[in-house]
Parts: structure tokens; sequence; C-alpha cells
């Protein structure tokens, strides 16, 4: 995990929405249960505030509204990484933001090989391709397992 740089964020944290704090990770099993229409109960509102400061909690992701930062998305820590690497495996990412698309860039001008694994082609996909990297059709969950097996077993 701390070699896994989740440049998008996490679903399962959150942060202060008022940058005060954060990423916190969210309490296992909020939520569940609850029908979409369901006003919260006392428990699941508290859950859902800051605990430095009492305002709402939002969601530890990227919007498209945002910029990537250090603090919260490591994204300066992501391109130096690039520095040393054998491999870029890039996953579940339309290639529509900033930073991934420079990363991919980067390590193809470096010659470093991209793996691009996604349930769909993409523009990332097809650059993988075109320079001897590979495109792993599949979600995360059922594809990234197996990279990383294969990769241990190196």
């Amino acid at each position: 995990p701390e070699r896994t740089l989740q440049i998008h964020g996490n679903l399962h944290f959150a942060r202060c929405a008022g940058g005060c704090a954060g990423p916190v990770p969210l309490p296992e099993g909020l939520g569940e249960g609850i029908a979409r229409d369901a006003v919260p109960d006392d428990a699941t509102l508290a859950a859902l505030r800051c605990a430095s400061c009492g305002g709402w909690l939002r969601p530890h992701v990227l919007w498209f509204d945002e910029y990537y930062d250090e603090e919260n998305y490591r994204a300066e820590t992501a391109l130096s990484a690039l520095a040393g690497a054998a491999l870029l495996l890039v996953v579940g990412t339309s290639g529509a933001t900033s930073l991934p698309a420079r990363m991919v860039e980067i390590a193809l001008a470096q010659a470093v090989s991209v793996v691009v694994v996604d349930p769909e082609p993409t523009s990332f996909a097809q650059r993988a391709v075109e320079d001897k990297g590979a495109f792993l059709r599949g979600t995360a969950c059922a594809v990234v397992p197996q990279v990383v097996a294969a990769l241990t077993a190196r």
C-alpha cells in the first residue's frame, strides 16, 4: 500500500470539506441498509462530521473541478516515482485528467513499460500496446491480483 499511489483518491476515505483534516477511513458499514431516500439517523450523521471542526466530511476523491496536489493525491510523489520505475501500471482511468496523462507520456518517453488495466479500451491502452506495453481487459478486482502474483513470482 505504501508504494501504491491512488492519484484519484479512495472512496473508502473522507476528509473535511473545509480542508482542516483528513483523509480518514470511513467507519465500516456506514450507510449500509439505508434506503436511498431515507433520512440518515443521528449516528450516521455524526460519523459524517469532521472530528476537528465539526464540519461535513466529503469523499476523498478528485472531483472534476479540482486539481491534483501532493497533500491529498501525492501528485509530485507519483511523478518522481517514474524516475526509477521499470513499469507503470495504470488501473481504471480514462486518461481524461492531467496527472495520469502526464505520467503515461513521461513513462513512454523514458522507455518505461506501461501496462493498462481497464474494462474498456482507452487512449492509454492504445498507446501502451503501440509502445510494446500491454492492455489487460477486465476490472481492477479481477486483473490486478493476477498482475501482482505474476510480478512477485519473478
